[in-house]
């Protein structure tokens, strides 16, 4: 892992910014409210984005960390690649829209 954490608060299209040269390649996810199947490495995949934002995928699960199209990073499962990351739903959301920042900057 990069060293690089994320905590995602629960509940409740921004335009592309480059803040980072590149994306980090792992992003360590905790949640502060109890959802640790959420939690542990995402890595980033390569060549593929949602919404114009950097796409990662937890390692050895079907879960992703993804750009909602009202510019929020979600972490959600399989319906939400389904939908071609197409939608605004997640088990867990940050409440800050990133404006383009990757979610090691938020």
């Amino acid at each position: 892992a990069s060293g690089n954490r994320l905590a995602l608060g629960e509940g409740s299209s921004a335009s592309f910014t480059q803040y980072h040269l590149d994306p980090p390649p792992t992003l360590s996810v905790w949640s502060p409210n109890g959802r640790w199947a959420f939690a542990g490495d995402y890595e980033l995949r390569v060549g593929e984005r949602a919404n114009g934002q950097p796409l990662w995928k937890q390692k050895f699960c079907n879960r992703w960390l993804y750009s909602a199209p009202n510019g929020r990073w979600y972490l959600a499962g399989r319906e939400a690649r389904d939908k071609g990351f197409d939608c605004q739903e997640g088990f867990i959301y940050h409440e800050t829209q990133h404006g383009g920042r990757t979610p090691d900057l938020i």
